[in-house]
């Protein structure tokens, strides 16, 4: 991204990820989606965090809540997809490696 803040808003939210608050990371993301609704790299965080993670797996979601989940990171993988284009060699490889996994 060319913005700043969106920069900021994925930065906090990645730092949340990597902290296992993935809830808010989410939040974060979405809050850069406000300011660059394109940027690749924003739809991948959320897709990243809105899967299973090691606090909380597809068991510990429950059926109803993975399924949802299931369909808003790949939903996000394909948003992120469309724009990778304008993405860096290595958001590329991210963002096709976390297509493998809701696919």
């Amino acid at each position: 991204t060319r913005s700043a803040e969106t920069q900021r808003w994925f930065d906090i939210g990645l730092n949340w990820c990597y902290g296992f608050n993935h809830e808010e990371g989410i939040k974060c993301f979405e809050k850069a989606l406000e300011t660059d609704p394109d940027c690749p790299m924003v739809h991948w965080g959320i897709a990243y965090a809105a899967g299973p993670f090691y606090n909380l797996t597809w068991k510990e979601h429950g059926e109803a809540e993975a399924d949802s989940a299931t369909k808003r990171c790949f939903e996000h993988v394909q948003l992120a997809r469309a724009g990778a284009a304008a993405a860096s060699e290595v958001e590329r490889r991210l963002i096709e490696a976390l297509a493998c996994r809701f696919q």
